[in-house]
C-alpha cells in the first residue's frame, strides 16, 4: 500500500526522532520491547535454521500487513479530522501568509472560515 504522503509522514527524521524518544521513555513500550526481545531469544533457541527462516518470512509478512493497516487507520483518522474541522468551519491549513511567528500563539478565531 503506497500513499503520496508517506515520505512526508513516515520518512521524516523529525517524526522518527519523536517516535524514538517516546519509545525510549514510555515505560509500557519499554516493557513490551523487552518482553518481545526475550520471547524472540527463546524462539531462536528452539528453532532450527530452516524453521527460523520460515518464521522470519512469516514475521515480515505480518509486519507488512500491520504497517498497511496502521497507515490506513492513520489516513482514516486524518480524513475524520478533516471532516470534523470542515463541519466546525475551521481550516485545517492556515491561509498563506497567516502563519504565526514561531513560538507565538495564533489569535483566537484566526483560522475560522468566513
Amino acid at each position: 500500500m503506497h500513499f503520496h504522503l508517506d515520505p512526508l509522514l513516515y520518512d521524516n527524521p523529525v517524526i522518527s526522532d519523536i517516535i524514538e524518544r517516546v519509545c525510549e521513555t514510555d515505560p509500557d513500550i519499554c516493557a513490551h520491547a523487552e518482553l518481545y526481545q526475550e520471547r524472540l531469544d527463546q524462539l531462536y533457541g528452539l528453532l532450527t535454521a530452516k524453521q527460523w527462516k520460515s518464521y522470519l518470512a512469516f514475521e515480515a509478512a505480518h509486519n507488512d500487513y500491520t504497517n498497511d493497516y496502521i497507515h490506513a487507520a492513520y489516513y482514516a483518522g486524518l480524513g475524520v479530522r478533516s471532516l470534523l474541522l470542515d463541519e466546525l468551519g475551521v481550516s485545517a491549513t492556515p491561509e498563506p501568509g497567516s502563519q504565526p511567528e514561531p513560538g507565538s500563539q495564533p489569535e483566537p478565531g484566526s483560522q475560522v472560515r468566513s
